[in-house]
């Protein structure tokens, strides 16, 4: 729909059938709403248009990221998915715990200390 908005579409009948089905409101409801898009200020349009681009790129970033941390989580592929198959975690938090506290958690004296630590359990 932003799209659609972005590119001038002005029609709210078009805009609404543009809508993700997950959507609460009813077409009724989305066309109302979208109503006043007839009457958007071109400066608008191209604010949501630029909006749209900054957003695209941040999802370039986050995948160029998700990469990088993925190569740099290679070398710790036996210990993510050891963890990963406690129940109540995945692959993606155990390679956040991972990358917290190290393949080892070498840095806690105890498992005590690390289940404070992360807040598992009290003292």
């Amino acid at each position: 729909m932003l799209k659609a908005l972005a590119a001038g579409e002005t029609d709210p009948v078009a805009l609404a059938a543009l809508a993700d089905q997950r959507l609460r409101a009813t077409p009724a409801e989305l066309r109302d709403a979208l109503g006043a898009c007839t009457e958007l200020n071109p400066v608008y349009r191209r604010l949501v248009k630029m909006a749209l681009v900054d957003l695209q790129l941040i999802e370039q970033q986050v995948g160029q990221l998700d990469q990088e941390i993925a190569s740099l989580l290679r070398e710790h592929q036996d210990p993510v998915q050891r963890l990963a198959q406690v129940p109540g975690l995945g692959v993606d938090s155990a390679q956040k715990i991972i990358a917290e506290v190290g393949a080892k958690a070498a840095a806690f004296a105890s498992a005590k200390n690390l289940s404070s630590w992360v807040g598992a359990c009290p003292g």
